[in-house]
């Protein structure tokens, strides 16, 4: 079987890159044909994934510049040109605009299989917290203004797909909510935690908690540095928090922890590479995410694999991966006291640390890698079944809004 995945770019780390090269490489290691569509696709970030996975580089801009959407047709044309040599493939389209670029070849070219991993319906269209955190006053109007447009456009678009798969049910209810999806067409395949995310001891550790990612409003980091904050007493003395990511939030987040008098404890660590990303989480007695509606958040998933038991706000996608009081626990969105009542647990209780250590390495082995490409295989199976358009036409989507039977 040829299979096309369609990627905006591989310019940064990322958890949809990571997905991306994690499943190809591995459906390349199953005997398939496995090709990569991509804007960019820098060494540095895609590694050793080249040998297994061929890449097609789009080049010009990125999405984030205005030169890409004015050449938006023109990328399109490109893509195009380039799908001909695989008449047959089934063409694999990931985040944003690269779904957008799936949904333009499949409804010029209606006999294409098309599947989207939709990781969350765009958050920058469909997201008003989202859209209220952009930085810059310009930016952020600008993103209110053309709001309406880009939300018909993309409604109207995402239709044009054949199967859908999203990284958790809360994601897979959202998306039919948002585009009026079938429950037939859409199926959860959670993403997986690899071999490098291995458990370490749960004791000793050093009095440290952790959170990791892009350092933007969005992630809610301030609400971790107030809870830090309001730890006090001798059994939390030399309590550290470690802030690995950057973003434009950080000058922000560093005059809070001066305010707040705790800039001593906050210990902005930048990006770290893979070994020393490991390693932070196995030498931390938790981990946060304090982000709201995070539709899956890989990252927590890789922090309980290093037996560092994940402290989530109880909704969203991590509130299926953590179990509260098993391997970690659940706390109210921007509730930092009871934050804050979590981690001096964690920091201070060893039994206690020691249970959720174990019990969240035992969680993060059910999001394995090889379960999420059996998911995925299997879907891409019965759509290479489908004999003829009139079967393809069967598993087509709802329009949004439109009745279901």
């Amino acid at each position: 079987m040829t299979i096309v995945y369609l990627h905006p770019h591989f310019s940064s780390p990322g958890g949809a890159g990571r997905f991306v090269l994690e499943t190809a490489s591995r459906l390349a290691g199953r005997g398939h044909d496995v090709h990569v569509v991509t804007i960019r696709a820098d060494a540095a970030v895609v590694g050793g994934a080249r040998d297994t996975i061929r890449f097609h580089e789009l080049g010009g801009p990125l999405s984030s510049s205005l030169a890409f959407w004015v050449g938006f047709r023109a990328g399109c044309r490109r893509l195009a040109r380039i799908l001909d040599q695989w008449p047959d493939a089934i063409v694999f389209a990931q985040p944003f605009p690269a779904n957008w670029w799936g949904f333009h070849v499949k409804r010029r070219r209606p006999e294409s299989r098309l599947v989207w991993y939709c990781h969350e319906p765009s958050a920058f269209i469909h997201s008003r917290a989202w859209i209220g955190a952009i930085p810059g006053l310009m930016k952020r109007t600008l993103a209110r203004l053309l709001n309406p447009l880009l939300r018909r456009i993309d409604l109207a678009s995402a239709r044009h797909v054949d199967l859908v798969y999203t990284n958790s049910d809360y994601t897979r209810a959202y998306a039919r909510r948002v585009y009026g999806y079938a429950e037939r067409l859409c199926r959860t395949a959670y993403p997986g935690a690899d071999g490098r995310f291995r458990a370490a001891p749960a004791l000793p550790r050093p009095r440290r908690v952790v959170t990791i990612g892009r350092l933007t409003a969005f992630k809610n980091v301030d609400v971790i540095i107030r809870a830090m904050a309001r730890l006090a007493g001798e059994s939390t003395r030399g309590a550290e928090l470690h802030i690995i990511g950057e973003g434009d939030a950080r000058p922000a987040l560093e005059r809070l922890a001066a305010e707040l008098g705790v800039a001593r404890q906050v210990v902005f660590r930048g990006r770290l590479d893979d070994a020393e990303l490991v390693a932070a989480l196995q030498e931390s007695r938790a981990f946060v995410l304090a982000s709201v509606d995070e539709p899956f958040g890989l990252v927590a998933v890789e922090a309980m694999a290093c037996g560092t038991p994940a402290v989530v706000v109880g909704s969203g996608g991590p509130a299926e991966s953590v179990v509260d009081g098993v391997s970690g626990f659940h706390v109210p969105p921007r509730d930092y006291q009871a934050l804050a009542d979590r981690l001096k647990l964690l920091l201070t209780d060893d039994v206690l640390m020691a249970r959720l250590s174990e019990g969240a390495a035992a969680r993060a082995a059910v999001f394995d890698w090889e379960r999420t490409v059996d998911e995925l295989e299997a879907g891409f199976a019965e759509l290479a079944q489908r004999a003829s358009r009139s079967e393809k036409a069967d598993g087509r989507v709802l329009r949004p809004g439109a009745e279901q039977g």
